[in-house]
Order: structure tokens, then sequence, then C-alpha cells
């Protein structure tokens, strides 16, 4: 995508739906990447107004702070799984409380551990995704270049279309 899609996906304060394929079609599988904060709570909101019929994917990836470090300090592999199974309990344990605003059946939860970028990319074949819909923080093009973006790199990879959703908090000011 060029650089005024680009700018437009960073700065727009509305929702942004990047269609990747031909209409018609129904979204009936939706994705809703969640790392629990305020946007992605927003996002899911106006998911399910969208499309209350849906079936919806709650999912969240994470990756133990100082992994490395306890490697690297000889902590053996299953002190380590212990300490990622026990995150990925009490992550699992928050994503139900979230999926328990969903009708019942609707939403089910997945959380995986790993760089979230390369988990949703593997949700989104796997679960065979209509659409993903993801919160924007609203990074700066600095921040963006530095430390990433999951929803800029979802979008330019994802196979499937993608709803951009950015927090009115989040929005930048003219």
């Amino acid at each position: 995508m060029g650089s005024t899609a680009q700018k437009l996906l960073r700065m727009a304060p509305c929702p942004l739906l990047v269609v990747k394929r031909p209409p018609p079609f129904e979204y009936r599988t939706v994705l809703l990447p969640t790392d629990f904060s305020a946007p992605a709570a927003h996002a899911a909101e106006i998911a399910r107004a969208l499309l209350p019929d849906a079936q919806f994917h709650l999912v969240h990836a994470f990756e133990l702070p100082y992994d490395g470090l306890m490697r690297y300090a000889g902590v053996n592999e299953a002190t380590v799984q212990t300490y990622r199974a026990a995150a990925q309990a009490a992550l699992a344990a928050r994503l139900a409380e979230l999926a328990a605003d969903f009708r019942t059946g609707s939403a089910t939860t997945h959380v995986r551990h790993g760089y979230a970028p390369k988990r949703i990319d593997e949700w989104i074949v796997e679960l065979a995704v209509d659409l993903v819909v993801i919160a924007a923080h609203g990074k700066s093009e600095l921040e963006a270049a530095f430390l990433g973006s999951v929803s800029a790199h979802v979008v330019q990879t994802a196979p499937c279309d993608v709803l951009l959703v950015r927090d009115s908090a989040s929005a930048p000011r003219a």
C-alpha cells in the first residue's frame, strides 16, 4: 500500500474497512485480537453491534516478560513452561470474562504464547476468518517504525478484510 493509504490508516479518526476481496459476501467468522486495552474493548463493541450473528474468536497472544533472561540465567525449561502455563491460564480467564459479553455460543477464546503478529496470522488461516476487527492505538510514525504496530502488520498481511478501529481517546487531533 502507498504512503497515502498508510497515512490514512494511521491518522483517520473513524473506523476503516480494508477490503481485500470482491463483494458480495457476508462476514461469518470474525477474529478479535485483544490486548485488554480500552481501544480493543471498543473494537469488540463495534464488531458485536455491526455483526450480531457472526461467530467471534477472541484471541490474545502473549510473551513472558524476561523469558530470554530466564533462559540466559540458566532457568530450566520445565520452570519456564510452568511460568508460561500460569500466564496462559490467567489470560484465558480474562478472555473468558470478555467472551461473557457475547451471545452464548457466538464467541470462542484462544490464548497462545508467541509474537502477536505471527499468532494472528496463524489464527486467520486456522479459523478461516472472513474479517479481522482490530484496534489501532495511534502510534506516531516514529513509534511505529521503531516499535512496530500489530494493527499495521495485520492490515498489510491478512488475506481477509480488516476493520481497523481507532478508539476516540487515541484518535489524532487535527
